[in-house]
């Protein structure tokens, strides 16, 4: 247990005007889902500047590992030149689809912006293909050199089940039905 608070608490770590928020949920609160990694991003910061970390509820907190990443901006364009010559040439959404269309000279783990998930699957160019965490949540797909077109399907989980479920329950139904209407039929006679 990460926190000895029998009820959720929030940390909100600031600097300046920057701040950011995380919500600890107490292990029996409804919606707890386990999360105990969390990451904030504060945006743009001043070399020297001092951050704070709030509380909103006195408890005993145990963090294992806290860590301050900061990226200095100086060398921001230099790093991501490189990036923008493999960007998508194209992104089109379309209810639960995603297409994505790239130029590569290179092979490159083309990398989506959505959460990574296994209700998505993939194909490039119509063949199934993996998809891969990328970038800590998003998803990943490995790209040979060469113009590619991706799809990206979303499926809910469970939905085939459930599908199933409510066919089988309507034939079920529908079986019930007659065998109870050749019933009152044969009673009639």
């Amino acid at each position: 247990r990460a926190w000895i608070p029998a009820r959720d608490a929030i940390i909100t770590v600031s600097s300046g005007e920057l701040s950011d928020d995380v919500l600890l949920q107490d292990t029996n609160a409804q919606y707890y889902i386990g999360d105990r990694n969390f990451l904030l991003n504060l945006g743009y910061g001043r070399t020297g500047s001092k951050l704070k970390i709030n509380f909103s509820v006195a408890g005993e907190y145990h963090m294992d590992r806290i860590a301050l990443i900061a990226q200095p901006m100086d060398t921001y364009a230099r790093k991501i030149a490189p990036l923008s010559k493999r960007q998508a040439k194209s992104v089109v959404i379309d209810g639960n689809r995603v297409t994505v269309k790239y130029d590569l000279k290179d092979s490159a783990l083309a990398c989506l912006a959505i959460p990574y998930s296994d209700s998505w699957s993939a194909t490039v160019d119509g063949e199934r293909a993996q998809i891969l965490p990328a970038n800590g949540m998003y998803m990943g797909v490995m790209l040979p050199a060469g113009r590619h077109t991706i799809v990206f399907h979303y499926t809910m989980r469970g939905f085939r089940a459930g599908v199933a479920i409510s066919l089988a329950t309507l034939i079920g139904l529908v079986v019930f039905a007659v065998v109870r209407r050749r019933r009152r039929i044969k009673d009639c006679v």
